[in-house]
């Protein structure tokens, strides 16, 4: 897609950041967010005392899954990324000098980029759902593994270049896979969730939204469909995780069949179907 564009996500944050600062706004960085009283007015405690504030922003991504309100609006997903050394005398013998990002269209997709200096990260594999964000998504070593045999898969002249880093993270994942925004009772709350790993974008809408939110304002952005929607919940717990888990291993096994050019276990194929059955926007 020539007219598109890609961002580094921790460089736009950064300058986001020093933009907000240049303005006179305090940013707190560090401090745990222990509980929100909605009030009014909303009192935020944290480990050192209290702040108040007549409306609050829920800009928590995928830590929303412990927000009583929110927790059935989403699943949280890790997805993990391998990182090569540099090798950009390989990547000029297959024409990838342009800084082109590049996805797959599997339903566990893999994503994947150049760096500067001539390396490639590559994520995907899979990932797996929790009810809580823990240890999983950031130290999940079966994860880091799908990943780095998907890009032994797809990239094979780089099979003695080595992999000199990984790392994860959680995906908040929406019913749709689309995101929602919206205010939660008594009316002085307000959040955004459910971007299922394609955030960086739909943020700058989300901010519209937001602002317009909390200021009351009645523009075109608050009456779109994704703003205070109906909600669509996933099951409750222990059967969203456990239908969760089942249905990955499903997906990942058709689409392993698919590729090394076998027909996938007719149950399998089923279990993989099922999240769409049931109205959820998830697998094939």
């Amino acid at each position: 897609m020539r007219d598109g564009a890609s961002v580094q996500p921790g460089m736009l944050v950064r300058g986001l950041r020093r933009v907000v600062l240049e303005r006179g706004v305090r940013i707190y960085e560090g401090t745990t967010a222990t509980g929100v009283e909605a009030g009014p007015p909303a009192v935020v405690s944290t480990p050192g005392g209290t702040a108040r504030a007549k409306k609050v922003v829920l800009a928590v991504n995928a830590w929303a899954t412990g927000w009583p309100q929110l927790k059935r609006r989403l699943v949280a997903w890790s997805s993990y990324i391998v990182l090569t050394a540099p090798a950009p005398e390989r990547l000029a013998a297959i024409g990838w000098t342009g800084g082109e990002v590049i996805s797959d269209f599997r339903t566990s997709l893999r994503y994947f980029r150049t760096t500067r200096d001539g390396r490639i990260a590559f994520g995907g594999g899979g990932g797996r759902a929790r009810p809580a964000i823990d240890d999983a998504f950031t130290h999940d070593a079966r994860a880091v593994t799908e990943a780095a045999q998907g890009f032994r898969l797809m990239f094979p002249s780089f099979a003695d270049v080595p992999l000199e880093d990984a790392w994860g993270g959680p995906i908040d994942v929406s019913p749709t896979h689309l995101p929602v925004f919206g205010t939660l009772e008594p009316g002085n709350l307000f959040y955004a969730l459910g971007y299922t790993g394609n955030g960086v974008a739909p943020t700058h809408l989300a901010g519209q939204v937001l602002a317009d939110l909390v200021l009351a304002r009645d523009t075109d952005t608050v009456r779109l469909p994704m703003v205070n929607p109906p909600p669509r919940l996933f099951p409750p717990q222990p059967f969203r995780s456990w239908g969760a888990a089942v249905v990955r291993r499903a997906m990942i096994a058709k689409e392993t069949a698919e590729e090394q050019g076998r027909k996938p276990n007719p149950l399998i194929d089923q279990l993989a179907r099922m999240p769409r059955r049931m109205g959820y926007l998830l697998g094939h």
